[in-house]
């Protein structure tokens, strides 16, 4: 669905493309105006918040952080209803503490992206997660702790170093759309519901 509306974006001109592979939109951009709209609309409807000036929603489900994440974590409060949580920037020293605060809080997350933040065990406690977004992340063994995610639906963590030990993801019985770099063995049972797997791996030694 989400496809067909970006299509629709892209014949009114309202998006354009930049980058296609194999017929689907991989990447797009808008114009600052058009994304000022989308920002103030977003606002009125409660749809997404995004952290700015120090200012946090206690009520919108959906919260994106861009740049340093210092100010954000300097915040002591936690919105219990929130079900989407993105972060897009830098991180530091600081910020290994900062995620794990955040996802023991925020047990109905659906949809987690922590872009270059630290991957802490509690986010198999988030049974919930129907997206986990771990791209980035500096991590050269995939967390035993996915198993536990069963209902997840998404699992992107292009970007890291190849992982060379088995992963098991044949608990992952919902699982649609799988990135990464498996130099290993990759178990994922029947699999009846993915739909993407991009497993990038480096050439072995004498390959063809």
């Amino acid at each position: 669905m989400a496809w067909c509306y970006m299509e629709v974006l892209i014949d009114r001109s309202l998006v354009e493309a930049v980058r296609r592979e194999r017929g689907k939109v991989m990447s797009c951009r808008i114009h600052d105006l058009l994304r000022d709209v989308a920002i103030k609309k977003a606002r009125e409807l409660n749809f997404v918040h995004i952290y700015k000036d120090h200012h946090s929603s206690p009520t919108c489900r959906r919260e994106a952080v861009h740049h340093r994440m210092d100010p954000y974590s300097c915040e002591i409060r936690v919105n219990k209803r929130m079900r989407s949580f993105l972060f897009f920037g830098e991180r530091n020293g600081t910020m290994w503490g900062l995620t794990k605060h955040i996802t023991l809080k925020l047990k109905l997350l659906r949809v987690l992206h922590l872009g270059g933040l630290h991957v802490p065990d509690v986010i198999g406690e988030l049974i919930h997660l129907r997206y986990l977004g771990i791209a980035d992340t500096c991590i050269s063994n995939l967390p035993v702790f996915i198993s536990n995610l069963r209902f997840l639906q998404t699992l992107d963590d292009s970007g890291n170093d190849s992982f060379r030990q088995v992963i098991d993801l044949r608990s992952l019985t919902s699982l649609r759309h799988l990135m990464g770099r498996f130099a290993g063995d990759l178990l994922i049972g029947n699999a009846v519901n993915l739909q993407t797997l991009r497993s990038i791996s480096p050439p072995t030694a004498g390959a063809n």
